[in-house]
Order: structure tokens, then sequence, then C-alpha cells
């Protein structure tokens, strides 16, 4: 169910890459000194959020070293010290970065007792290159970034391409699948691997880029928190209210007018040509100043593509976009379906002179300063979306034809199209709690689902071609791929992460568990296929040249489910051996676990087959691989060579496990012949008897007895 992949990070200087020991928040560290060598024992340390007026407290402990964690991400943050008579000015305009710990060095040296310490010296982390916390290759993309760079989709995926490893959706050399992306660390990936868009809802964007505060992109996090890839681990959060009343509402647009027609000397059919709509807003407010806030986002999607502007051949039209397809032939098919069968195949033509799609999504963002020890985030959004979308073109049955159904030589009536219609949820809920001085939990709880179903119009009908001159020429019905296609992925994760300071070193321990559900229904050919050499034997009422069908046993929906978890636990040690050197170490443990057994199917496992070297073999396919325990230890360092942060050095080392497609697990209940049958093609005996198109493919089994049976084996 895993894969591994290590990683080995020589060292580097001057490169902006980074660890990111958290997916959702900040933290910030710093040693603070009297003198340059002696520790400011037992000195407060105030961190204030200050658009939200959000506040965290903590000591500085015998080393003079203090951490906050549970940070909202961005800024700006103000830091007050504040200890044995000495208070200081509020060092202001600190920003966080997603994930990463902003280091706050300050030297008291020469300041008297009781004096404000209008002369301290604040060595800050401002540089995104050199942070000393840094170790691992990452890439951050915060809020101004996502508001000036041009982007034409508008997408997440627009800026992960900001990453140095990226290759499109790929990173590192790995395929999309193997990313893993979640936002306000929620799962919000597409794990089941038909594309490698590694963002779900097809071909709308799932979340609205204006709700986005900041992007991170993680090739090799050397903390052990991080896991579920073996590309890249990509993590967002979203915007959050503060105490100010802020409202935005916007539209883009690209009209058709905006597509070129002409490339030198060639000019492009205006149809081509495709336009984008998009409108929106935002709105953030404070509920109860300083303790409760909102944050909530609305956005509508529509776009019009080039669609199907093939049009019949009536003996007297011309034009580049007229079809070899005759007029009256369309209209004898029209008429016969009619007459014959009920049914109605809808317009030949003028009917998807584009194809539109359409989505809306919202988001709903809840931040609560429960006291200045505990704050709780609870994020909800929703997408739903469609897109209409042409015949397949040349699938089907063998020997099949080289000729699209949608083109010059062939034309697909209007219900033989489909929509691809997807649905996106999630919700989150975050508690960072500061227990003690030297003690903070994290706990997060993530649901997600995501459905995507193919849709059709008209009544339910077989897909029937019809053929000239060996090749396509007209073709009606419910689409080849689409009846009853349907995949449900949902996933609940819960994880708890205790953080422990003593003296200079940073203990983190933690549980994860993660349950993920799919669902797959595929029924290639699921209402019956039917294939004609000649439009009069069609009209003749005569037998199919090539005939099949794909249906579920009795008493089964051909549906399957399947059902996995995965266990992790993990313990780390970020060591400060001073304030220009550090060592963060840990190793995590996962344990994949399977909820269901697939069903097998003792035919297959009686083959003898051949294994990797060759040998013969058998296999069973009602067993998962086995679960076995993933080690992933871990090293990271960073080290300021000159202590002025100049030169840096860092680097490390670490095993990284992460899903792999789950379609591949969906695939072995559905094509083991357990759960539902496929013939194609079938006998010349069997067709001699299929003298008409079944309404009802299952039906039509039953009346060929013993061809089409009703259960496995």
């Amino acid at each position: 169910m895993l894969k591994k992949f290590t990683l080995l990070a020589g060292a580097m200087t001057g490169v902006a890459i980074g660890i990111h020991a958290q997916v959702t928040t900040s933290s910030m560290d710093g040693f603070i000194t009297t003198d340059g060598k002696e520790p400011a024992v037992g000195y407060s340390v105030k961190v204030v959020h200050t658009p939200s007026g959000s506040e965290m407290n903590t000591f500085t402990n015998e080393k003079g070293y203090f951490y906050v964690d549970g940070l909202r991400t961005g800024g700006p943050y103000s830091v007050q010290i504040e200890g044995d008579g000495y208070v200081s000015h509020p060092e202001n305009q600190i920003y966080l970065v997603l994930g990463e710990t902003y280091s706050l060095n300050m030297n008291l040296a020469g300041i008297s007792a009781r004096e404000e310490l209008e002369g301290v010296v604040v060595f800050g982390t401002l540089d995104p290159v050199m942070n000393s916390n840094r170790t691992g290759a990452s890439t951050n993309i915060n809020n101004k970034t996502i508001s000036r760079m041009p982007t034409i989709s508008r997408s997440l995926t627009d800026f992960t391409r900001l990453t140095p490893q990226a290759n499109g959706n790929g990173f590192a050399g790995r395929d999309g699948r193997y990313n893993n992306l979640q936002i306000d660390g929620a799962n919000f990936n597409n794990a089941f691997g038909l594309s490698s868009d590694p963002l779900p809802g097809g071909s709308n964007q799932p979340i609205s880029l204006d709700a986005i505060e900041e992007i991170s992109v993680n090739i090799a996090p050397y903390d052990v928190r991080q896991t579920g890839f073996t590309g890249a681990g990509i993590n967002a959060v979203t915007r959050s209210g503060t105490n100010e009343y802020e409202a935005s509402i916007y539209t883009f647009a690209k009209p058709r007018s905006f597509s070129g027609l002409d490339i030198g000397e060639e000019y492009l059919d205006p149809g081509s040509r495709t336009s984008n709509s998009i409108y929106g807003g935002r709105f953030g407010m404070p509920i109860i100043k300083n303790k409760l806030f909102f944050f909530g986002s609305l956005e509508y999607e529509e776009q019009n593509a080039a669609g199907n502007n093939w049009i019949a051949n009536d003996g007297s039209a011309s034009g580049s976009n007229v079809t070899r397809v005759l007029k009256n032939d369309l209209e004898d098919v029209a008429s016969y379906l009619k007459s014959n069968y009920g049914y109605d195949p809808g317009r030949y033509q003028g009917y998807a002179n584009t194809y539109k799609s359409s989505n809306i999504k919202a988001l709903a963002r809840i931040d609560w300063n429960i006291s200045s020890n505990h704050k709780l985030t609870v994020r909800f959004n929703l997408m739903n979306g469609s897109s209409q979308q042409g015949a397949n073109a040349s699938s089907g049955p063998n020997p099949r034809s080289s000729v699209s159904r949608i083109s010059k030589e062939s034309m697909v009536f209007e219900h033989g199209n489909y929509s691809q219609d997807n649905k996106v949820m999630s919700f989150t809920a975050e508690l960072n709690s500061r227990l003690s001085d030297v003690l903070s939990n994290q706990f997060l709880a993530t649901y997600s689902k995501i459905n995507d179903v193919r849709g059709t119009t008209g009544d339910i009908f077989p897909f029937v071609d019809i053929w000239k001159d060996g090749s396509n020429y007209i073709s009606f019905g419910t689409e080849l791929f689409s009846y009853d296609n349907e995949v449900i992925n949902n996933n609940i994760t819960i994880t708890d992460n205790l953080t422990y300071i003593l003296d200079n070193h940073t203990f983190t321990g933690g549980l994860s568990f993660q349950t993920m559900s799919f669902g797959n229904s595929y029924k290639r050919m699921g209402t019956s296929y039917y294939r004609y050499n000649d439009l009069s034997t069609f009209l003749a009422g005569g037998k199919p040249d090539v005939y099949g069908v794909t249906y579920p046993y009795a008493g089964n929906d051909g549906y399957a489910r399947v059902q996995f978890g995965l266990a992790g636990v993990y313990l780390q040690d970020k060591f400060n051996v001073s304030p220009w050197f550090n060592l963060t170490g840990g190793v995590r443990v996962d344990m994949p676990l399977f909820f269901n057994e697939p069903l097998n199917n003792p035919a297959i496992d009686n083959l003898d087959l051949l294994d990797k070297d060759g040998n013969v073999t058998n296999y069973n396919t009602g067993l998962w691989p086995k679960s076995t325990p993933l080690f992933s230890p871990r090293l990271g360092f960073n080290w300021d060579v000159l202590k002025n942060k100049t030169l840096q050095v860092r680097g490390g080392s670490g095993i990284f496990t992460g899903n792999i497609p789950f379609v591949w697990f969906t695939n072995m209940p559905t094509n083991s012949g357990m759960l539902q049958n496929t013939f194609e093609p079938v006998p010349a005996e069997i067709l001699d008897q299929i003298t008409h198109i079944g309404r009802r493919p299952h039906v039509l089994g039953q009346q060929i007895a013993g061809f089409f049976p009703q259960r496995s084996g």
C-alpha cells in the first residue's frame, strides 16, 4: 500500500529550501543572553499577532532559550521581552512562514537593570534563505506572491510549479500521483489517481485561490511529523479573520475575443475559441474583538470550451465543418428509434456549439482565542461542479475504427455525450494548547469527501455504432463509459502532537491515524454495445456485427468497495547545540491496515503464472499485500558557519513513505470476475440470436440461455 523513498541532501549554501515542522501553523524560538555569553534565565516572552490580538506567553529556560508554537502564519507579530526589571520595546513587523520556526536571538549586553531595552541587539531570521531552522528542501509561496503573480487557471498548481524540483505536477522525478496535498491539514488530494493532477474535482478548481493565505511545497522535510508522499507534500492554509473588517469583490474574464484566429497563414475556426468568467468575493471580520473571528469566501466559475460544431451534409451546405454524414440518414435513424423503441436520441447537430462547465465553491472559517494558551480553528469548504463532455472518440470491442465518432467522417446524437459531475467537501478542526512553559499540544481532526460521477442525458439505452465503408458513421445511446460510473473517496484523519522543551532540546512525539474509504463503480458497455457495419442492416432490424456488455452478477451491484487505514507513531529531538548549530533527529513508524478482504477468484488462483524471475508461481486474488511496519528514520542539521548568517551549511538524510494510486486497489475486485462480467466481442453463434436491440441487456442475456451467467464461477 505504501512505497518507500530515500533521499540524501548534501551540504547546501544560499539555497531557498527548508524544513516544515508543521503544516497548518508556524513557531518561534530564540536565545536571550545578558552579555553575549550568559543566558537570560526566567525572562518572559510575549508574542502577539497584531491583526487579531492573539497572544502567547512563555519564559526563557536555564539556557536562555524559548519556544512558542501553534502560531498563525503571516503577521505582523510583535515580541516583547521582560525580566530583571527590563522591559523591551516591542520587536514589530515579524512575519512567520507556514511550517517554519522563526529564530529571534537577543543580546542584552550593556543594558543596566531597570533600563528600558532600547539598545537591545536583535538577531531575527528575516532572510528566507538564511534560516537557522531549515534543513530540508522546500518552497514557500506567501499571500503577497499569490496576489501578484499572473495566473490563468487560478489553481494552486500554478504556484507549486515555482518549486525548483517541479516538473509539471511531478516533483523530484516522481509522478504527480505520489504527491500529498492538504488544506489546513485535511487531505485534499486526488488519492484515487486516475490522473496526475494533485487536486480533486476533475477539471474544476476545488478551492478559491482568494481563500488561500500561504502554500508550501516540501520535497524532503526531515521532521518526522511530515508523511504521506514520496513526491512532494503540498500544504496550504486558508485566510482567517482579524480585528479589521475586510471585504473583496472580484471578477476575472477571458472572453472569446481574447483568443486569436490567425496562426501564420492558417485561419482557425471561430468556434474553436473559448471563454472563462469568474465572480467571487471574500469577507473577514471580528465577531468578538481579540477573541473570535470569521472568514468566508464564495466563488462561481463558468467556462465555455470549443464544442461539437459539425453539421450534417444536406447536399447544399458548404464549409469546413460539413461532414460526410447525410442529413437523411440521421433523420431515418432518429425516426426508426422513436417508432420501434420509443427512444429519442436527441439532436444530431447544433446541441453543443460549446461544451459548458461551471462550479461554485464556498468556504467558512472560525478562529477562537479561547484563552492566551488555547486556540481553536474550525474550517469547512464545499465545491460543486459539472462539465459537459463529448462521447468517447473510438473505444469499443475490437476491431476498432481509427475514425473519431465526432469528426468530419462521423456524428453522434446529443444523448450520446455525458457530463462529469464533481463534489468536494472538507472539514477541519484544530486545537493548539500551551499546557505549561515547557509543554504544548496540537490536536487536529479532519474529514474530506470526494465524489466524481458521470452524468448521462436522455433515457438509458444501449450504445450503438453504425459504420460506413469500414469506419464510424453514426453513433447514439448512453455513452460507453458513463453508465453507473462513480468514484467515492472519504478520508478521516486524527493527529496529536506533543512538544516538550528541556534545556536546548525540543522533543516532539505524536500519534496519527487515518482511514481511507474508496468506492468505484465502472461498467464499460454497461448498457450494452452494438455495432452494425452498414445502415441498411440496422434499419432492417438485422443482427449486429459486434456485441459487448458488462453486467453485475445477480444480487450484486458491481460496486468495488475498499477501506484502508494508516496508523503512525513518531518521536523527534531538535537539539540546539548553540545559536549557530542545530541538529534534528527522529524516527517515524507507520503501519498500513486493510479493513476488508478482496474477493477471491479460485479460477485465477489455480493459474500457473511467472514471477519476476521467470519462475512458475500462483497468485491469490483474495489477499492484500502483507501489513508491514514502515520505519522512517531522519536526520537533519543546520550550521551558521560564520555566526552572522552570511554562510550557512545544511542538509540531512531520511526515509519517506507515501501512498500509491488507490485505483490499483479497487481494480482488484472490479476486474477479478467476482463482481461483474464482461463479454466482448461475443461469438458468431450468439450474434445470430441477437436480432434486436435490448433495452435491458440483462433480460437479453437471460433469453440466450447459458451464455450470460448470473453468478461467478
